[in-house]
């Protein structure tokens, strides 16, 4: 058996650069409310994430003039939803941890007798996260509130200028993209993601430095 050793990784999270970026169209989840479900004590609705998908194009909030569609499309909590130029590149890299699902893609007419937007939208995929892990609370200086003992939300209170840490067990091995548990908004991956985009300069998605993650190998 070899010697354990500590070994800290950078952690990420993906996510859409924000308002400021207005070159990519938007797009809403196609109704899913048959499929929600409903916490019976207070109330909280949640999309259990099962296939099939589907997404309406929506004209750009801010200014609605463009024709493109990023590599990225923010849409679903937890996920990413991606064109298959970012499914295949991950495949090809051999990118662990997402499963990807085929998102159906519908025009969304705004206004009666308008164009529908984007016609020939390519394929679109939708990449879940299939391994969570959880925070270190010392460690990221976090406090978990129990909102609802049915349902396990809860509310964080974090301390300032506080990072994101993250020690699994030894035994685990940490997927290239994965969720936090306490932080289920977005989803985080380590260096060979980054790595991935940045190579590939997918649009549409940042990948920012968050934290750290440290493992014991061996």
């Amino acid at each position: 058996m070899g010697v354990l050793w500590e070994m800290t990784r950078h952690l990420y999270c993906i996510s859409g650069p924000g308002y400021q970026d207005d070159k990519f169209w938007e797009a809403l989840v196609a109704s899913r409310s048959d499929r929600l479900e409903t916490c019976p004590k207070c109330g909280r609705q949640f999309d259990p994430l099962t296939p099939p998908f589907a997404i309406e194009w929506t004209r750009d909030r801010w200014v609605g003039k463009s024709q493109r569609v990023g590599d990225f499309t923010w849409v679903y909590k937890g996920c990413i939803v991606v064109t298959e130029r970012v499914k295949d590149a991950c495949l090809a890299a051999d990118i662990t941890g997402l499963k990807f699902d085929p998102v159906e893609t519908r025009a969304f007419m705004p206004r009666k007798n308008s164009k529908p937007v984007i016609v020939d939208a390519p394929p679109i995929w939708l990449g879940r996260p299939v391994v969570t892990i959880h925070l270190d609370l010392a460690q990221s200086q976090r406090t978990l509130i129990s909102q609802c003992e049915v349902c396990a939300y809860s509310r964080s209170e974090v301390a300032p200028n506080a990072h994101i840490v993250i020690c699994p067990p030894i035994e685990n091995s940490i997927p290239d993209v994965f969720l936090v548990a306490e932080l289920p908004s977005y989803p985080f991956c380590s260096d060979r993601f980054h790595d991935l985009v940045v190579e590939n300069q997918f649009t549409n998605v940042v990948v920012k430095k968050r934290g750290v993650l440290r493992c014991m190998e061996g």
